[in-house]
């Protein structure tokens, strides 16, 4: 009994003590339980920890396999997590990372340390170039399971290391810049005024040696000895960050006084400011500028001296500018003057033909229609229109013609009568023309194309001051006594005078600037309508002929130009008056000219006079004509201005197969010969066209009885 109750006591112990024992492998199992979750926690924080670092981190195993990365490895590296996990580093990116340091490092030194740091390695990458990588390791054990993992760490330094670089390049340029400069510097301590940096020439020019200047504030220095100054200077920087000095006074050691400018800024280095101080020595400047200043006052002395002298030079200059401006005054106006006549000479060479041709017709139309009848009356205004055109002609040509003056005794009344005629056709027709000429009135010693000059010269300003509204224009032509008792006026001598007045009806001429009128240039006229020559022409040809014009006026009444010229007793060269008669003749004539119309009119109006002629219309062909039979003919007419061979060529080739043949050059107008020309080139006679049948009937009748 005591057996059996031992035993049941002795198994309800081993129950306790089971139960107990099982109670506290529970326990050990929710403790294991616990960890296990702590550990998973620390875990996923640790992944979180590495993912979220920029840097690119990696966890190699023992035997330095890829256990894990983060995101910036992939992402720097440009490889995947499926190309990574499991490879060994030195495979990664076809073994992009076999770099000899980096297996050094963790084959060799890792294993004996438990890290390394800073570990830098310069390669080139294949997938992202070359870079500088610095890189930091740690061994980790793990208690329990007994093996080991790496954490490796990497840090591009590239870019730091390049600026690292050009700091470096950029602090050797400036202390190059600082040693070699030509101005002196100074570099303080913005905060104290201690000098930091001083380049030799500032010491060299102050004569200081680099450890007395060293250290010590900038009014400690000698050169800077004014301290009040200095220190005032010193705290206008500080709050302004600038100042400059452009003439600063300085002493050197060796008490010699230099002008400088000086200009000081401050600017921050490293986070801490610093002032630099430029100091240039402008003393050789102040010399130079000195001696120019000095130069100056004396070459404006001189100068003045000299101006005057040029005053003097100047206004004798002026009076003789002034005569040579009327001397090109006078030649623009001739070259005008010829330009001129060379386009009314073209002008009349082919109006000159064409007159010929109505003469001439119609002078063989009078010889066929009874006198007095209608047709007769008809043809004789046609012949007499013809003859008006023709003096018309030879009015411009007289007009325009260049040359020497022809002085000689005239008749004024008759240029006077002419010139307005001429002038009618010229002005608006708004513009009555009033001409009185006094008989016997006008006789004078002058050149009749400068006369006509005059008159239209006048006449054409006259005209220009009525432009805009209707006038008259008085043309009055008189004598007019100056004696001893009459007062002379206008300084002119006394005697005869032929006294022309021009007077108009138009704007007239402001008092302020009647006096001008005559100068070369001068003008009121707008740009384009005039050249201020035309008064001044006048003024130089009445002046040339001895004479004197004055113009009196009133704004808004007109103009008034009097002209008086000296008087002569002689008679005016006339011609003897003809009978009306018209020679005739039986001679055999050579009739040439290149108009067919002229040709067929010279033919039958010297038939008509009794002459046998024989024409041509080229002067090539007359010449083959006269070579076949040179006695044939008494007499060559032919004209001048003919193609192949002008009309002189032709009379020189005849007369050199017979020099006995009489000759008559007829020409509307030209350039090259006229009639001292022709008889030069023994040519008997010469004619201008447009002849009627009396004069060529004459002139064939003077050259044949020579």
């Amino acid at each position: 009994m005591r057996d059996q109750d031992r035993t049941k006591e002795q198994l309800i112990h081993e129950l306790t003590a089971l139960r107990q024992r099982l109670t506290e492998l529970g326990e050990l199992e929710f403790e294991r339980e616990q960890a296990e979750m702590a550990l998973h926690q620390a875990l996923r924080y640790a992944d979180a920890i590495i993912e979220t670092v920029r840097e690119p981190l990696v966890v190699l195993d023992a035997h330095l396999k890829v256990l894990s990365v983060n995101w910036s490895f992939c992402d720097t590296f440009r490889a995947t997590v499926g190309e990574i996990i499991g490879s060994s580093i030195f495979d990664l990116g076809d073994g992009q990372w076999d770099i000899p340091a980096l297996r050094k490092m963790l084959q060799d030194i890792l294993p004996t340390n438990t890290k390394f740091d800073n570990f830098e390695v310069d390669h080139v990458f294949p997938t992202i170039g070359h870079k500088i990588m610095l890189l930091n390791a740690r061994r980790i054990y793990e208690e329990g399971i007994g093996t080991q993992k790496i954490l490796l760490a990497i840090e591009d330094i590239t870019e730091r290391r390049q600026g690292d670089i050009q700091l470096k390049v950029s602090e050797t340029r400036y202390r190059r810049l600082f040693e070699a400069a030509q101005d002196g510097i100074l570099i303080l301590d913005a905060d104290t005024g201690h000098i930091n940096e001083v380049n030799p020439f500032l010491v060299d020019m102050l004569g200081y040696i680099p450890d007395e200047v060293m250290g010590k504030k900038l009014w400690e220095i000698g050169a800077f000895k004014d301290t009040g100054a200095s220190k005032r200077a010193f705290a206008e920087l500080q709050s302004k960050g600038y100042v400059r000095y452009e003439d600063l006074p300085l002493t050197t050691r060796d008490g010699r006084e230099i002008a400088v400018e000086f200009v000081s800024n401050v600017y921050s280095v490293n986070h801490h400011k610093v002032i630099q101080c430029n100091i240039r020595d402008i003393s050789d400047r102040k010399k130079a500028e000195e001696a120019l200043r000095n130069a100056h006052n004396e070459l404006e002395r001189r100068v003045e001296e000299r101006t005057e002298e040029l005053q003097q030079a100047y206004d004798k200059l002026i009076a003789q500018t002034r005569e040579r401006e009327q001397v090109e005054a006078q030649l623009r106006q001739a070259q005008k003057m010829e330009a001129l006549g060379t386009l009314t000479g073209g002008i009349a060479h082919d109006f000159n033909n064409i007159l010929a041709a109505v003469i001439g017709f119609t002078e063989l139309a009078l010889s066929r229609v009874a006198e007095g009848s209608r047709e007769n009356h008809h043809l004789q205004r046609v012949f007499e229109a013809g003859l008006r055109a023709r003096e018309l002609i030879k009015q411009m040509l007289a007009f325009s013609r260049k040359g020497e003056q022809d002085k000689k005794p005239l008749q004024l009344g008759s240029i006077v009568k002419e010139t307005m005629k001429l002038l009618r056709a010229s002005i608006p027709t708004t513009i009555t023309i009033r001409v009185s000429v006094k008989s016997g009135s006008g006789l004078i010693f002058a050149d009749s194309t400068q006369m006509q000059q005059v008159l239209m010269n006048l006449g054409t300003n006259a005209a220009h001051a009525m432009q805009e509204k209707s006038g008259v224009l008085h043309v009055e032509l008189s004598d007019f006594t100056v004696s001893e008792s009459n007062g002379n006026p206008h300084g002119m001598k006394p005697g005869l005078y032929a006294r022309l007045t021009v007077r108009d009806t138009g704007t007239g001429i402001l008092p302020d600037i009647i006096d001008k009128i005559f100068d070369p240039f001068f003008t009121t006229k707008k740009e384009g309508d005039g050249t201020g020559l035309g008064l001044s022409v006048v003024h130089g040809i009445v002046k040339d002929h001895d004479g004197y014009i004055t113009v009196e006026s009133k704004p808004g009444k007109g103009a008034t130009f009097t002209v008086c010229f000296p008087k002569i007793a002689e008679e005016p060269t006339t011609d003897a008056v003809s009978d009306d008669a018209v020679p005739t003749g039986y001679e055999r004539i050579l009739f040439v000219d290149d108009e067919e119309t002229l040709v067929e009119m010279g033919e039958e109006l010297l038939a008509q006079l009794g002459y046998e002629v024989l024409s041509r219309t080229s002067s090539r062909e007359a010449m083959a004509l006269f070579r076949l039979d040179p006695s044939r003919f008494d007499l060559v007419i032919t004209d001048q201005t003919m193609p192949e061979l002008t009309g002189v060529g032709l009379a020189k080739e005849i007369m050199a197969i017979r020099s006995d043949i009489p000759t008559i050059l007829c020409t509307g107008f030209s350039q090259l010969v006229d009639a001292s020309a022709a008889k030069a080139a023994g040519i008997k006679g010469f004619a201008m066209k447009p002849l009627t049948k009396r004069e060529i009937a004459r002139t064939i009748r003077q050259v044949l009885e020579e």
